[in-house]
């Protein structure tokens, strides 16, 4: 006779802190997302202290900031601050959607770390109930890898629009100073194994059914 039920292995207990890890990880996870799809566009909107965007220069070797703008350029309430091999470029006078757009990539970051703690604390729960190889593991997994990808690129992506954005409107485009590049290889890299251990979960599940089909 069968004593439990076709998703718990046998004998398998529930992890409390597995649980409480999981739970505590949806929790950061809402409150990154309140911050970044909330608070921060809505400061962008109520407070008038400009944009900043990441850039990067054509000039190398660390140029002083004066060679990265043209002679004829309106410098006047645009700054440059350095770091590493890109450049923070902070515009004091911008329309709100200019503001808006130079916080977007935050927004998609939060909203890229809500859906990966979801898919997350899916997963975990799952394990601390005693059911690592419940059906929808190797499904969440497998979004969690597509996050992986679309985040990162994406936060890249609309890091460059936006910069081209404000270089446009500050007269600055087509200069020394340029959008960051959005090509990443490290995303495809750990979305790769995180689909192995997805195909492992699938396969789990397959010997599991198989399992309990002979019991």
């Amino acid at each position: 006779m069968r004593t439990h039920g076709p998703e718990q292995e046998p004998g398998a207990v529930r992890d409390w802190g597995l649980q409480f890890v999981a739970g505590f990880l949806l929790m950061a996870a809402v409150a990154v997302a309140i911050v970044g799809l909330v608070i921060v566009p809505g400061y962008a909107v109520a407070e008038n202290d400009g944009g900043t965007v990441t850039v990067t220069s054509a000039v190398h070797r660390a140029p002083p900031v004066e060679a990265l703008f043209p002679s004829d350029a309106p410098t006047k309430g645009v700054d440059l601050l350095p770091k590493s091999d890109e450049f923070d470029l902070v515009v004091s006078d911008l329309p709100t959607r200019l503001r808006l757009l130079s916080v977007a990539n935050v927004g998609w970051f939060a909203l890229c770390t809500l859906g990966a703690g979801w898919m997350v604390f899916g997963l975990l729960r799952s394990i601390g109930e005693g059911r690592p190889f419940d059906r929808h593991n190797a499904r969440r997994l497998t979004w969690l890898a597509t996050i992986t990808v679309v985040g990162p690129l994406g936060f890249a992506a609309i890091g460059s629009f936006a910069a081209s954005s404000v270089l446009d409107y500050i007269h600055l485009s087509g200069g020394n100073l340029q959008p960051p590049a959005i090509w990443s290889f490290w995303p495809f890299l750990v979305a790769a194994l995180i689909l192995a251990v997805a195909n492992a979960f699938r396969h789990g599940r397959t010997l599991q059914d198989d399992v309990v089909g002979m019991v």
